[in-house]
């Protein structure tokens, strides 16, 4: 027990400064499929609103990681995964639609 509440403290810690730094705007190189992109593809994205987002999803996740420990039944366990799945496709969807990334970034394609 006490090896689960480390990890998941240590993780949500982890979350908690990814997003800070990305909030700072240090952390662009963190954001997985933006780093691939061509300079002209680059110039399409709001990268501001890119930041808020992804910055916005690793609160989330820094966040909800902590209530894993105190579920009690299988059921509650249920809810909280399938509601966090939801939500993180919530932030996928307006990291899409919102900020303009991509979904699929094919880097070994040829230019």
């Amino acid at each position: 027990m006490l090896v689960s509440v480390l990890l998941c403290t240590a993780l949500s810690v982890f979350f908690f400064g990814s997003a800070i730094v990305i909030f700072m705007g240090k952390g662009d190189w963190m954001i997985s499929n933006y780093r691939h992109l061509s300079e002209e593809q680059k110039a399409r994205i709001n990268i501001f609103r890119l930041r808020k987002v992804t910055g916005a999803m690793l609160l989330y996740i820094g966040g909800i990681m902590p209530l894993h420990m105190f579920v009690q039944n299988e059921t509650q366990m249920n809810v909280l995964a399938i509601g966090t799945i939801f939500v993180l496709l919530g932030f996928l969807l307006l990291a899409h639609f919102w900020a303009g990334m991509p979904f699929f970034i094919n880097p070994f394609r040829k230019k």
